[in-house]
């Protein structure tokens, strides 16, 4: 469940109007940290060099090939200050590899799928949400068969 904080007085939280909230729920809250965020993207523009075209796998030795990469992105822009931050680590480390996606400029994560499916409490309590600055990568790779 999310809801727009609008104030904090005397240790209360003012929540927007929100449907469903109600005294005593538990909230979490995102605050964010330019200088957090730009050490998160060196981070990753790191991490997926290690996948980068021709590296070799730990496992075994084989060379994989990375041929595509999808991106679930919020816009980053503003917050950054830099126009394409959130592609920036996948251009860098492949290019030339096709890069495809989407961009929102809300939370996006898997929320309650269908009306219909009564979710466990454990289930409500995991709830796979990134926040609004956040980028998934998914790079896709194959590893060529060995010559013989």
């Amino acid at each position: 469940m999310f809801g727009n904080l609008v104030g904090i007085e005397k240790g209360h939280l003012s929540v927007f109007d929100h449907e469903g909230i109600k005294a005593g729920d538990t909230f979490h809250f995102y605050h964010p940290d330019l200088t957090v965020g730009v050490s998160s993207i060196a981070a990753i523009s790191s991490h997926l060099r290690s996948f980068n075209r021709g590296s070799n796998n730990a496992i075994g030795g084989d060379k994989q090939d990375v041929f595509g990469g999808l991106i679930f992105s919020c816009c980053g822009e503003e917050f950054f200050g830099r126009p394409n931050i959130n592609s920036a680590p996948f251009v860098y480390n492949f290019p030339g590899v096709t890069l495809g996606g989407t961009f929102c400029c809300r939370v996006f994560g898997r929320g309650v799928l269908t009306p219909y499916v009564k979710e466990s409490q454990e289930q409500k309590a995991v709830q796979c949400c990134v926040h609004t600055k956040g980028a998934v990568y998914l790079i896709m790779s194959y590893t060529p068969s060995k010559t013989i």
